[in-house]
């Protein structure tokens, strides 16, 4: 037993690419299945299969480029460390939740006691990307069935979202170890820790600001709120401890994305995004289509345009493109779709149109959040058409408003960020280690410097993640209590006034007369 323990086992870039795959469809499939009349279900999931068989095929067909060597017990440990670090956060309703847990509780309560597509007694329906919580809502619900009991319910369904999530981010730090070539132990970890620990350096954004004293009081506890118009560009475990529902499965899509050679899946990442995070996949389509644009000029060069377009056209990208109105349709009945006003912190700065276009203040805020990092990589990626678009991008976000808060420029950079520290990865493992006797001179030297400076711009910015993991183990300590729950709305029934989550029309919306299942509340 013990050997088969410490046994190694050869991941190859085609297992991790067919178990991601896997992984981020799931919620599609048990969307279409649960929310769509079985005339438009039963083929809208075969094309998911197909498309799902077409990545098995690929991995045949394409030579890998990136595995990762990796123990059982190695396994099991980045497992439990995932989970340890998930937990936290309150991912299973232990320990402290932030606020933003009212409403995520409140959804997740509502798939699994509720038939879907969830419709309330008072007219309204449950209008929301809730393709995280699918798989373990289902889970859930059999739970219901089985114990009739709610307080059971309710326990197993939190500990199925709490493991669901953490086999995602297992899934997701394996295809990082992969990526950045993480070929020894102390490799591996030095990844893990630094997709823990990666964000901004937001502390001095704080101190810049004059904010640092009040980010640091027990209520807030959070530095990323250190602009004064309220962008920012969300930390991983912030993400996690916040809007995990939009994060985990952007992130496999775009180190998906990163690791692909062309663009036969590309639609799948989109769909996958689409019923998890609608603002993520604008960012996760940017660099895509960013990369599409940069292959077809090289491919042009080559003389292989015929291969791009097979690839851009390809079975599954097409099959998956039908898909989409299905899922479009359930998200545009939100009533949030038309609340665009735009606060005055919002509009203050950040109009693409004012002359405070290129102000000082939002230049600071991008190169404090990603701009030196870029800078420190770039010497190893100048010729890499995408780093190019994740900066431009990462540059432009923050001019752009949707809805009544500056949710997109947080959420549209989700991917974004994650290349950005897969990059960070890559070059560390690449630069980092000096062989004996190495001087600091030439061009591998200047390199080794380059990485030395990262390593310390990313020791300043762990300082944000180090806090999210701190309030929660303050406010353990402080309230004498593990049961820190956000659990106030119990259903979301109850407060029509929420648009983000409701539709209050539903005679009127295409998706609920002609393609969704009969629901009663």
């Amino acid at each position: 037993m013990q050997s088969v323990w410490r046994r190694e086992f050869n991941i190859t870039q085609g297992s991790l690419r067919i178990i991601a795959s896997a992984y981020i469809i799931l919620p599609v499939i048990l969307f279409l299945g649960g929310f769509l009349r079985w005339y438009w279900a039963i083929p809208a999931i075969l094309i998911c299969l197909v498309s799902l068989w077409s990545v098995v095929r690929t991995r045949a067909q394409e030579q890998p480029r990136y595995a990762v060597s990796v123990r059982p017990l190695s396994l099991l440990l980045l497992f439990l460390a995932i989970m340890v670090w998930t937990q936290l956060g309150g991912m299973n309703g232990l320990l402290f939740q932030t606020q933003d847990w009212h409403e995520r509780n409140a959804v997740f309560r509502d798939l699994i006691t509720h038939r879907w597509p969830v419709v309330y007694e008072n007219g309204t329906a449950l209008v929301y990307y809730v393709g995280h919580w699918l798989p373990p809502a289902l889970i859930g619900k059999l739970a219901k069935a089985l114990f009739h009991s709610e307080s059971v319910t309710w326990a197993i369904g939190r500990m199925a979202l709490w493991v669901w999530s953490s086999i995602g981010l297992t899934i997701l730090v394996l295809c990082l170890f992969a990526y950045s070539s993480a070929n020894s132990p102390a490799k591996r970890v030095g990844v893990f820790l630094l997709f823990v620990f990666f964000s901004g350096m937001d502390i001095l954004g704080a101190v810049r600001t004059g904010k640092l004293d009040y980010l640091l009081t027990p209520d807030v506890l959070h530095l990323e709120w250190w602009m004064p118009n309220g962008n920012q560009y969300t930390s991983i475990t912030a993400c996690i401890y916040w809007v995990f529902n939009q994060s985990i499965i952007p992130w496999i899509a775009t180190i998906c994305f990163l690791m692909d050679q062309d663009e036969r899946h590309y639609m799948l990442y989109a769909v996958s995004c689409l019923v998890c995070g609608p603002l993520p996949l604008v960012g996760l389509a940017i660099l895509m289509v960013g990369r599409a644009a940069g292959r077809f000029f090289h491919c042009l060069r080559t003389g292989e345009g015929g291969q791009w377009l097979r690839s851009v056209f390809s079975v599954s990208n097409v099959l998956l493109l039908l898909c989409v109105p299905c899922i479009a349709a359930y998200l545009l009945c939100s009533r949030a779709i038309g609340a665009t006003e735009s606060s005055a912190l919002v509009q203050e700065g950040t109009s693409l149109f004012s002359r405070r276009y290129w102000n000082r203040e939002l230049l600071r805020f991008f190169s404090l959040e990603v701009g030196i990092y870029i800078l420190l990589i770039w010497n190893d990626h100048k010729k890499d058409f995408l780093l190019y678009v994740v900066a431009a991008s990462l540059m432009l976000i923050p001019y752009f408003h949707v809805g009544l808060s500056t949710d997109f420029c947080m959420r549209a950079s989700i991917p974004a960020i994650l290349v950005t520290l897969a990059y960070s990865a890559k070059y560390l493992n690449t630069h980092l280690q000096a062989r004996t006797g190495e001087r600091l001179k030439g061009k591998e030297g200047r390199r080794r410097i380059c990485a030395l400076l990262l390593a310390l711009a990313l020791l300043i910015g762990a300082a944000t993640p180090c806090l999210e993991i701190y309030r929660g183990l303050y406010h353990v300590v402080t309230e004498g209590s593990i049961h820190l729950g956000k659990d106030a709305l119990t259903t979301l029934g109850n407060y029509p006034h929420l648009v983000n989550f409701l539709t209050s029309d539903m005679e009127h919306q295409l998706f609920y007369r002609y393609l969704a299942r009969e629901s009663a509340p």
